[in-house]
């Protein structure tokens, strides 16, 4: 089995390409030489990793367009966004030149286009920009609000033909390193009717539906394997079923036991789903961490510790076989069962929670590191 990671950005919000919010005008962080960027995919080489998961766009805040009020009244549809005829160059230099990097580096990659946020409710902040009166262009100021992307057949097919044709193009140069090419993150979660914080009103299915189908032709048109990183296995078949992929893939976090299931890959016939996402820190690991920042008064790291929470639960599976699932073996013992169940491809989730965030350093700590070195060298792919 290969192990591989996802790498989420955390600079950039978490955007990899196009133009810079953070120092507008400037080439991204990653993109020197020697960069943390290129150290880091040296280190997770040599730790036996094969392939990186990595976020292109995600909600969108550095992709302008303009943006309408359409109305004063209805909060739900007051927004409306409008992407461009086509993408800005630095979208597609940018994705270039992180495939090259990733080729000297010996590793895969699976881009992953966009993120559910893409379409969420635009944030609170970015709307102080926007108000009464004709479509007003943005300017790396207006985060999520791309749901009339999927919910209107025009700009629907604007957004395809001048920003996702483009950008798979790009990425099809360089396509001995790229595994699959993920359209959307999780997409469930756009069209769920319980969601809690996580998502606001959501997304005409039938519309997001077109929308990834008309995606995953554009990747497969250009020669590309395609793949949609689905929040559990069963997404796969039930809610977008329709929608067809190279590689199909899903996330497990065994959020709900008897929904969350981990299948048994072994004797499938057909292609298998390959993991995209799994957790490897335990709750115990977080609550130190929570106590020892809220004692310094740490609001740095206890921002990054509620979102982690739901990637600390234990697998019933293990438990079962009387694994201790402790932090010294949790990946480990992840990674053989997998292996002994059939799967090809697993992708860790980070653990580390970092004190400064505004770095791109490897968010995997050395138990982490020393874990997936040792069952790659014990179970070379």
């Amino acid at each position: 089995m290969e192990v591989g990671v996802n790498y989420p950005w955390m600079r950039n919000d978490p955007i990899t390409i196009g133009p810079n919010i953070h120092e507008k005008g400037k080439p991204h962080p990653w993109q020197a030489a020697g960069s943390d960027l290129d150290r880091n995919l040296a280190t997770l080489r040599g730790l036996g990793v094969t392939v990186v998961r990595m976020w292109l766009m995600a909600h969108g805040v550095n992709y302008d367009g303009t943006v309408t009020r359409v109305s004063a009244f209805t909060e739900a549809d007051r927004w409306r966004f409008e992407p461009p005829q086509r993408v800005h160059q630095k979208f597609l230099d940018d994705v270039e030149e992180l495939l090259v990097k990733c080729e000297k580096a010996d590793m895969r990659i699976i881009p992953v286009l966009l993120d559910f946020g893409f379409f969420d409710e635009p944030e609170a902040w970015s709307l102080k920009y926007f108000g009464p009166g004709p479509p007003t262009p943005t300017d790396l100021n207006y985060g999520r609000g791309r749901r009339a992307v999927a919910e209107d057949r025009n700009l629907r097919a604007t957004f395809v033909d001048g920003t996702v044709k483009p950008l798979v193009a790009a990425i099809a140069k360089h396509r001995k390193v790229v595994h699959a090419v993920d359209v959307v993150n999780e997409p469930y979660w756009c069209v769920s009717p319980l969601t809690g914080s996580l998502f606001g009103r959501p997304v005409d299915q039938d519309a997001l539906t077109a929308l990834m189908k008309d995606c995953v032709a554009a990747v497969e048109a250009a020669g590309l394997p395609s793949t949609v990183g689905h929040r559990f296995h069963r997404d796969i078949a039930n809610v977008f079923g329709s929608v067809k992929v190279t590689r199909p893939q899903f996330h497990y976090y065994a959020s709900v036991p008897w929904v969350d299931a981990l299948p048994v890959l072994s004797g499938l016939s057909g292609p298998r789903p390959f993991l995209g996402e799994f957790g490897c820190i335990t709750g115990g690991e977080l609550d130190a961490l929570q106590r020892d920042a809220a004692a310094r008064g740490d609001k740095v790291v206890l921002d990054q510790i509620g979102p982690m929470r739901r990637t600390q639960n234990p697998w019933p599976i293990l438990q079962q076989s009387r694994k201790t699932q402790a932090p010294d073996t949790v990946l480990t013992e992840r990674l053989d069962w997998l292996a002994d169940f059939g799967y090809e491809l697993a992708l860790v989730w980070p653990n580390a929670v970092l004190p400064d965030p505004g770095r791109e350093d490897l968010k995997f700590d050395a138990l982490r590191r020393n874990q997936i070195a040792e069952f790659t060298r014990r179970r070379p792919d």
